[in-house]
């Protein structure tokens, strides 16, 4: 059976899990990233997972966000030393 419900993600997106016995896997509604492949039997989600919080990139503002700098990547990651 096949199980899908929405949750806030733990680093701060909107996610959607799909999941069935043995695997979950969460997607981010925006971005376009797969948060994680959960296999439960072990836990382990082999995907990386970012230490720090991120925003959705509809909400940057480069005013209220310098921590993200200007990059192209600026709307989903901060600066390199501002975690």
């Amino acid at each position: 059976m096949v199980r899908s419900r929405p949750f806030d993600f733990a680093q701060g997106g909107h996610a959607t899990s799909i999941e069935n016995d043995a695997l979950r896997v969460t997607v981010l509604h925006e971005g376009g990233h797969i948060a994680e492949i959960l296999d439960k039997a072990s836990s382990v989600n082999p995907l990386w997972v970012s230490p720090w919080r991120s925003i959705e990139p509809s909400t940057y503002d480069a005013a209220r966000h310098p921590e993200y700098g200007a990059g192209a990547d600026a709307r989903r990651y901060p600066k390199r030393g501002n975690r």
